[in-house]
């Protein structure tokens, strides 16, 4: 029993102490403090604090981020079976963190390191299998001896390093493998960036299979972890940036799909 109260009481004091949650107690009681006192120009202070605290507060409890990544997560479901054959594994790098990995002298990726560890997996059950990874940077020494070290030696890896953005990522792929129409490729990424990815594919006619990764919602409106207004804004710009790419792209032609969708067979 005192277990269980000294847990919530650190928890509890871990939530006031969070930068992101302190800076939230404090513009709530500067706007209690303009309600309870009024002073001379303190109605211009209640205009503005008033619906920011409101704002913030329900982005620090609401599950806004699930409500906002649960539908690009669900998009695209990871496959039930896979091809008989596979001819080709592409992944979506980017993940590699160089000035850390230079510095350390040891691998160093972002959260995101299903996008590796998932490809790791299927390059070993089908050694007959091209695996590419595409993205700035990713060909990096620490991440091929770790391939190495769980048993992919080098020449099994081809890298396309050009490549910035994911529309860059599937033309600069497409035409260095020149893949042939009969052929089963697996496209990885993390399972928010599948649409926007498929999308890009498909225009290009190009039809790769999704297997997503890096899922980060547990379910719609599901809370992953305690209250924290910091990072849950971190949170919601990353999956806004997906949104607004599948806009962007749209309305720059590199998708024909505002919205793609898997296809019906």
């Amino acid at each position: 029993m005192a277990s269980d109260l000294s847990y919530f009481i650190s928890k509890a004091i871990w939530f006031v102490v969070r930068p992101g949650n302190l800076l939230l107690l404090i513009l709530l009681a500067a706007t209690l403090v303009a309600w309870l006192r009024p002073a001379k120009g303190a109605s211009g202070g209640r205009v503005w604090l008033t619906p920011v605290s409101a704002l913030l507060l329900f982005v620090t409890f609401a599950p806004v981020y699930s409500w906002l990544a649960r539908p690009l997560e669900d998009r695209f479901p990871m496959p039930a079976t896979l091809p008989a054959q596979i001819d080709g594994i592409l992944v979506l790098g980017g993940i590699v963190q160089r000035p850390i990995a230079d510095d350390r002298g040891t691998l160093a990726v972002s959260e995101a390191a299903e996008r590796y560890m998932a490809p790791a997996a299927l390059a070993l059950h089908h050694p007959g299998a091209r695996l590419v990874i595409t993205g700035r940077g990713e060909d990096h020494r620490s991440l091929v001896a770790w391939f190495a070290d769980i048993g992919l030696e080098s020449g099994r890896i081809e890298f396309e390093t050009a490549a910035r953005n994911t529309y860059e990522n599937a033309v600069l792929s497409q035409r260095r493998i020149q893949p042939g129409p009969d052929e089963a490729w697996l496209l990885v990424t993390s399972a928010q960036h599948m649409p926007r990815a498929m999308g890009v594919f498909r225009k290009l006619g190009w039809p790769v299979q999704p297997y997503p990764v890096d899922y980060r919602t547990a379910g719609f409106g599901a809370a992953t972890g305690w209250p924290d207004m910091a990072a849950n804004l971190a949170e919601i710009g990353v999956v806004l940036k997906e949104w607004v790419g599948l806009l962007a792209y749209y309305l720059l032609g590199r998708t024909d799909e505002l919205w793609p969708a898997p296809e019906v067979t």
